[in-house]
């Protein structure tokens, strides 16, 4: 719902105009998942961990003000303060564990990252929620290693099949597949 809205003084003078989007379903959603990385090649100063990222896509025609969205399970992130804090129709950003490493393994030209995240993600599996800035539920699923074995540790990250689907379909590991691509 787009709200605007003004207020008036006592002198009967019209404030500025306040204009905000509300989303019953904020159109954010979590598109591909490096939970458990390829391990880095010989010689890398790099852990396996500091590969991992979660992407994720506004698919809204739409831009998202992205302030006040964070991830309060798995990974702790706030987008708030981040390098990136809109994001435009079909855009895409993600998420790092550690920024050097990712950058030692991506091109981060052709990447929008937001920051690092804190916390890591489980190897095993876990429950990732996402809330807005009035704390409303914007996502909330549990991934499982043992969807896919290429997923888990083999350098294919999981991506969502629909990114339109309805939110269950992050819960049911039919909705994912493991990357076309080695290292997601």
């Amino acid at each position: 719902t787009h709200v605007s809205s003004r207020i008036r003084s006592p002198d009967l003078s019209w404030g500025p105009l306040t204009e905000t989007v509300f989303y019953t379903d904020m159109p954010l959603r979590i598109t591909e998942i490096m939970f458990n990385p390829a391990p880095p090649p010989a010689g890398s100063p790099f852990e396996r961990r500091e590969f991992e990222y979660i992407e994720l896509q506004n698919i809204s025609a739409d831009t998202l003000d992205l302030r006040g969205v964070r991830f309060v399970e798995g990974v702790r992130f706030d987008f708030t303060d981040s390098a990136v804090t809109e994001l435009g129709p079909g855009e895409v950003v993600v998420l790092v564990e550690d920024i050097q490493g990712f950058a030692s393994r991506y091109d981060l030209a052709r990447i929008l990252v937001a920051g690092e995240y804190s916390g890591a993600l489980s190897d095993g599996g876990e429950r990732i929620a996402i809330r807005g800035h009035l704390d409303e539920p914007i996502l909330d699923f549990e991934y499982v290693d043992t969807w896919f074995p290429e997923t888990d540790g083999e350098g294919s990250s999981l991506v969502i099949d629909d990114a339109e689907a309805d939110l269950a379909a992050w819960a049911d590991p039919a909705s994912w597949r493991p990357s076309n691509l080695d290292l997601g």
